[in-house]
């Protein structure tokens, strides 16, 4: 990455935080309700088996997920659950849960998000592997609905992740994962500075539209 990027980057990210500290925790509330029900309506929603969603950190600076979890398992939907946990070297695992009260027990990680432990995660198996996730959940600092790029945290966990589960797909046939990326309206610009290995969402959802 060159310098000139990187600054960019790291300037936008700083702008990003700024915006999310000024959101009222009320407001994160609603914009995440209207996200979660945006997702549930959305195409890729209604077609996927295999859902892939982050669980929100605690200090609440993340669109809160847990609506949609909850709706998920609250319905007689047979759509499996698979959420994610962060290894040393930056590896990020996906890890199926198979009830609501296993996701709500989970401590949190070092960055404040529910997770499996090192001891919970022995049994289970990287669901990457096998491709088995249709429909991503994506996460970030910033997007930019117009180009459907996303400027993450800057730890690259999941452009890598995403790069494998598509090869995964690939190599069983299957069509790449569909990229839903969703945020506040205060997380949502013209554009954000992104790299070649920076991956492209399928479309993006805040409260107030899905792009496309």
């Amino acid at each position: 990455m060159s310098s000139g990027l990187a600054a960019l980057k790291r300037a936008a990210r700083q702008e990003a935080r700024l915006r999310l500290r000024a959101i009222p925790p009320e407001h994160m509330a609603e914009q995440s309700r209207a996200v979660c029900e945006r997702v549930r309506a959305h195409p890729s929603f209604a077609a996927c088996t295999g859902v892939a969603v982050y669980l929100p950190m605690v200090d609440g600076l993340e669109l809160d997920t847990w609506p949609l979890v909850e709706a998920i398992f609250d319905s007689s939907s047979p759509k499996r659950v698979y959420v994610p946990k962060i290894e040393d070297g930056g590896h990020m695992r996906l890890l199926r849960a198979t009830s609501l009260a296993e996701l709500r027990a989970l401590p949190a990680n070092r960055w404040g998000c529910p997770e499996h432990t090192d001891e919970m995660a022995v049994a289970l198996d990287d669901a990457t592997l096998a491709g088995e996730m249709d429909l991503v959940i994506v996460p970030a600092l910033m997007f930019a609905p117009a180009t459907l790029m996303r400027l993450g945290r800057g730890k690259g966990f999941y452009d890598r992740f995403l790069a494998r589960l598509d090869v995964a797909r690939r190599e069983r046939g299957l069509a790449p994962s569909f990229k839903l990326g969703v945020g506040f309206a205060e997380q949502m610009a013209e554009a954000v500075p992104a790299e070649a290995h920076d991956i492209r969402m399928d479309a993006i959802v805040s409260p107030v539209a899905t792009c496309p």
